[in-house]
């Protein structure tokens, strides 16, 4: 917690006392809770300032299914990253320092010194990101309105959908590749396969959503798009 937080939590609060220090509705506030995982009553610093700006989101008359529902948009996502995060410091780091004949205490502060220098740049490096992302994301919204024969928000009764096409990709006969050339070789194929897949997606203004092993799950604002990279 400490290397998360090395200013501290703050003091904490109970939700009653946090909502009415924030001015938010309480059943909003149970709901973002409920969005990050937050299973206790009792509201940090951190927790305070998510809430507060909420209420300025809400305040400017962004509505409150979209707040929640971007607000579960950041949760899943910011919650595969740091899982990647976690992930790739173990596999590259830790154990790159303990192939290296470290252990005991001179493992755990050459661990710390490296988190120490990594931690200041992730979210300089998550801010980056999601500036590309979203610029992207303003251009195909633009699309959507200058072209009305891609596919555009339709109106229903629950709310406003959004046409896109769909796209499931992976390698084919990957298992038994890995029988013959063995796993070392199928995880090097399976990466520039990745390379592959994430150069030909952004080519045709695709999104990867997931990936599991070497099968992708990709969208696209029309058919046609999903097609050609495909092929």
């Amino acid at each position: 917690m400490q290397f998360l937080f090395p200013s501290g939590l703050g003091p904490t609060y109970s939700l009653a006392q946090a909502v009415d220090i924030v001015g938010l509705d309480p059943e909003v506030a149970r709901r973002l809770r409920d969005v990050a995982g937050a299973n206790d009553e009792l509201v940090n610093e951190h927790d305070l300032q998510m809430l507060r700006r909420a209420k300025v989101a809400l305040d400017a008359g962004f509505p409150e299914t979209a707040l929640l529902q971007l607000a579960r948009v950041y949760a899943d996502a910011l919650e595969r990253v740091a899982e990647g995060e976690v992930h790739l410091f173990h596999f590259y780091v830790h154990e790159g320092l303990k192939a290296a004949g470290l252990s005991g205490r001179q493992l755990v502060d050459n661990r710390k010194s490296v988190q120490e220098q990594l931690l200041p740049i992730v979210e300089p490096m998550i801010r980056y990101f999601h500036r590309r992302g979203l610029a992207k994301a303003v251009r195909a919204d633009m699309v959507l309105h200058l072209a009305p024969d891609l596919a555009h928000p339709a109106q229903t009764d629950s709310g406003a959908q959004l046409r896109l096409a769909i796209l499931f990709l992976d390698m084919s006969s990957y298992t038994p590749l890995t029988e013959v050339m063995g796993d070392g070789v199928a995880a090097r194929i399976v990466e520039r396969f990745s390379e592959l897949v994430r150069e030909a997606t952004a080519r045709f203004d695709g999104r990867i959503v997931d990936r599991i092993g070497d099968a992708f799950l990709l969208i696209f604002p029309e058919p046609r798009a999903a097609v050609s990279c495909a092929l």
